[in-house]
């Protein structure tokens, strides 16, 4: 973790985000949601919320180093939309609310090339059934 990405932990807390808290409420305002999933270092979501100011974005992810890149890169764009759950992404969507999600995100998540750890995978069956629930009729799964 660079040095950089360390402090900006320490400046975490405006971005971070309750998985169980309505999504809605703490953007205080109505908007169309994007999802992201695995942000990894935060540069996909933050094009994103930069270029779609008037939507509100959630990242989950475990990773420090890329919380912390997401946090300076938001900072430095001045980027006010986006929000981070520090979770893992199954928990973090079974208390979404249903028909609440207008784009979910996922992209290469799933590093587990062995036998012995596909249970570890995200991109299940499962998975799809939950995604599909949390989104808006006419929402949309970007998976890569």
């Amino acid at each position: 973790m660079t040095k950089a990405q360390l402090g900006a932990l320490d400046r975490v807390d405006p971005f971070l985000m309750d998985p169980i808290v309505d999504a809605m409420a703490v953007f205080n305002r109505q908007a169309p949601m994007a999802l992201e999933i695995g942000f990894g270092m935060g540069q996909t979501l933050v094009h994103f919320a930069g270029c779609h100011p008037e939507w509100n974005c959630i990242g989950v992810d475990v990773y420090r180093p890329g919380i912390g890149s997401l946090v300076l890169q938001c900072e430095q764009q001045n980027i006010k939309n986006v929000r981070i759950v520090e979770a893992d992404a199954l928990s973090v969507l079974e208390r979404l609310e249903d028909n609440s999600i207008e784009l979910m995100m996922v992209f290469f998540p799933d590093p587990w090339p062995k036998k012995r750890h596909h249970k570890r995978r995200l991109v299940t069956p499962a998975f799809g059934t939950l995604a599909s629930s949390k989104l808006n009729v006419g929402g949309r799964l970007l998976l890569a």
